[in-house]
């Protein structure tokens, strides 16, 4: 058996990912990111991060609430370091911070979340957009507050891309208005439209790298 330092040897060998989609919630969240998730083949080349602000006991049930009746698989980020694979969405722990390799490991930090917010969206966008550059693909869907917006800039700058769920299908709208309002917003759509667009997307990126 594999010791835990010679597992990680062997991810970090492991070629980097075509890309990297951060799936930023608040209020309304879980419903939002179910729908989306139904609606996305799950065999896209493409790793999914959920980062949702829930109280920290109510994490455990977050996985089973997101494969429920579709084909993906869900974790939630604990103590020992993890591999963003496609195909499985990794959810953000409440209470550590996350350092992240450009391999798609991620390692649970001694230290929590800067800001008010725990998991803070904001801070995943800023390490993430660092270490992923133009494979960072952020969606924010229902929400209250604006945790987030402040690394907007930074994301598009780094040559990420930023969507929104609409206003009209959130449960609570304050956090994608937030994001609309900073003016980094590629893309607005309900949860499947937003999938929609994001299997479209990886379409045209894998035939723009084979040509």
């Amino acid at each position: 058996v594999a010791t835990p330092s010679a597992e990680l040897v062997a991810q970090d060998s492991q070629p980097k990912l075509p890309y990297i989609c951060i799936l930023a919630a608040s209020m309304g969240g879980p419903n939002a990111v179910k729908a989306f998730l139904d609606a996305l083949p799950h065999d896209l080349p493409v790793a999914l991060l959920y980062v949702q602000h829930i109280d920290p006991y109510m994490q455990e049930l977050l996985p089973r609430i997101l494969v429920r009746q579709n084909h993906w698989r869900s974790r939630l980020i604990k103590d020992d370091p993890i591999q963003l694979i496609a195909g499985e969405v990794l959810i953000a722990p409440a209470t550590r911070a996350l350092s992240m390799q450009a391999n798609g490991v991620l390692t649970p930090l001694d230290t929590r979340w800067s800001g008010q917010y725990q998991p803070s969206i904001n801070e995943v966008m800023l390490r993430a957009s660092q270490v992923f550059g133009d494979r960072l693909i952020t969606i924010v869907f229902s929400g209250m507050g604006d945790d987030g917006s402040q690394s907007a800039a930074h994301v598009t700058q780094q040559r990420g891309v930023i969507w929104a769920q609409t206003a009209v299908t959130c449960d609570c709208a304050s956090q994608p208005n937030a994001m609309r309002a900073t003016g980094q917003v590629s893309f607005n759509g309900s949860p499947e439209l937003l999938a929609q667009k994001l299997q479209v997307f990886l379409e045209v990126k894998t035939m723009e790298r084979t040509k």
